[in-house]
């Protein structure tokens, strides 16, 4: 999960479909909510309506912390215990900065009793992992063309 996602490794409809695990249409089109998309970290974690409700309930407090005019790799990295571009702090407004480096030190320990924001990300990615397996596994079977056995 977090590590996964974090690491880079996270296993994403459009790299099963680039290693012909899933058909290609995957390549650009989510299998979660079937938007005309790639799936990708930030569609995951930021945009994909399957995850709604999961994601109101854990990333949005994390992401009304964060201004809104951060580019979404950025978010996704400030969000995952990242640092945001170096074009996007350059960009930034000083209270911007201020808003991310705030962000970043309550990221792996809180000072304010409530959990350090990754259990955030972490529940997320816990709460969604069966039923986006189920989403993309799916159609593993049906990649690998017909059934030899008949």
């Amino acid at each position: 999960g977090l590590l996964a996602l974090r690491c880079g490794g996270l296993v994403t409809a459009r790299r099963a479909a680039r290693m012909n695990i899933i058909p290609d249409f995957f390549l650009d089109n989510c299998p979660c909510c079937n938007a005309p998309v790639p799936e990708s970290t930030a569609h995951i974690l930021l945009h994909c309506a399957t995850w709604t409700s999961q994601r109101n309930k854990f990333i949005r407090p994390l992401l009304f912390q964060i201004p809104g005019n951060i580019p979404d790799g950025d978010k996704v990295s400030i969000i995952c215990g990242g640092a945001a571009s170096a074009a996007t702090t350059a960009a930034a407004t000083t209270a911007v900065r201020a808003a991310i480096k705030t962000f970043s030190g309550k990221w792996a320990e809180s000072d304010d009793g409530l959990p350090p924001f990754y259990f955030n990300i972490a529940s997320f990615l816990g709460n969604i992992f069966s039923l986006r397996a189920t989403y993309i596994w799916q159609h593993a079977a049906r990649s690998r063309g017909p059934d030899p056995s008949g």
